[in-house]
């Protein structure tokens, strides 16, 4: 499993559900937020115009810089597009 640095506090990772894949922002061992979500879903985010993904806790937005990822309401970070797709490569493998 693949964690991306989104702050000095907070990491990203993408790990295998079933047949669906566990969006997680944690900090070290303990889970802040994660979202499940299908492949398919996820894929299409990455591919279309959309803006942003899902309403809660845990938040993907888009934009020229890459994706931001929000938890709680805050932007805890951003990561490269190229990132993402790396983590749910390595996940699904």
């Amino acid at each position: 499993m693949i964690a991306i640095k989104l702050n000095n506090e907070l990491l990203f990772s993408i790990e295998p559900h079933k047949k669906r894949v566990r969006l997680i922002v944690h900090n070290g061992e303990v889970e802040n937020v994660c979202r499940i979500i299908d492949l398919k879903t996820l894929e299409h985010f990455i591919l279309s115009d959309e803006k942003s993904l899902f309403k809660g806790r845990l938040q993907l937005h888009k934009n020229i810089a890459g994706l931001g990822i929000e938890v709680k309401g805050k932007i805890a970070g951003m990561i490269k597009t190229e990132d993402l797709i790396n983590c749910v490569e390595e996940a699904i493998f």
